[in-house]
């Protein structure tokens, strides 16, 4: 095997600290890219899957894309050296595709349960409480398919991306993945013994005082616009009730 050099950096995905730290490690050179996301943006259900696609609406659309840190520069930075970045996952859709029916069933389930339950609560009048119900209801059947998905036999996710890096480092060169701090254990568990990485955790603590910071202002944006939102399904409904 050529000379290789594996660098797995598990970040949190709203820290501004591990973004400047990514920028540095592409900008050091990368031969191999490998990074947790999806290569497709767009979502393809079936009439039984549109529920995750409502899932995944609410906390993204609404949510998750005020609180992550954007990840464009590290894919341009890395295209600028002739490299193309490989994303772990070819859409969100994989998330539910990787999943046992069972859960899905379960997910499925909890979500209709929640969601009815967020509008029942604005219905009575407390606009503000349903809203965030309705951020619990994509949320906790979201994090419940990702857990079970990352981890699931030998084809969650954590053994798939082990499996890029593998596959990557057969090649030479520096190989640098950028995954969520959960599944950095996972994905060294799963790499055969005769590779070592070099293994960098994020720069801070969920919960310290500079990631509170980087979450403030983007909460309370995601928050304002899931509260119009919510109000604004809430007076649709009416019209059909």
């Amino acid at each position: 095997m050529n000379h290789t050099e594996i660098l797995i950096k598990g970040e949190l995905h709203t820290s501004r600290g591990d973004l400047e730290e990514e920028r540095t490690l592409i900008k050091d050179g990368v031969d191999h890219l490998i990074f947790e996301g999806p290569e497709q943006e767009n979502w393809q259900f079936g009439w039984s899957q549109i529920w995750f696609g409502w899932v995944l609406m609410i906390f993204e659309f609404l949510f998750a894309r005020s609180l992550y840190v954007d990840k464009t520069i590290i894919k341009d930075l890395a295209e600028l050296q002739d490299v193309e970045p490989q994303p772990t996952r070819e859409s969100n859709a994989s998330i539910l595709e990787n999943a046992h029916i069972l859960v899905e069933i379960a997910s499925a389930g909890l979500f209709f349960v929640l969601f009815a339950t967020a509008l029942m609560i604005g219905w009575l009048g407390h606009v503000l409480q349903g809203s965030l119900w309705l951020l619990v209801s994509s949320l906790f059947p979201l994090l419940l398919v990702r857990s079970h998905e990352s981890r699931r036999g030998t084809v969650g996710r954590d053994i798939r991306i082990a499996e890029m890096i593998e596959k990557a480092a057969e090649d030479g060169g520096r190989v640098v993945a950028i995954v969520g701090a959960d599944h950095v254990n996972g994905i060294e568990r799963a790499l055969p013994d005769d590779l070592e990485p070099e293994v960098r955790s994020p720069v801070y603590n969920r919960l310290s005082l500079q990631h509170l910071k980087d979450l403030f202002y983007p909460t309370l944006a995601s928050f304002s616009v899931l509260y119009v939102i919510y109000s604004a399904m809430l007076a649709a409904v009416s019209l059909f009730v």
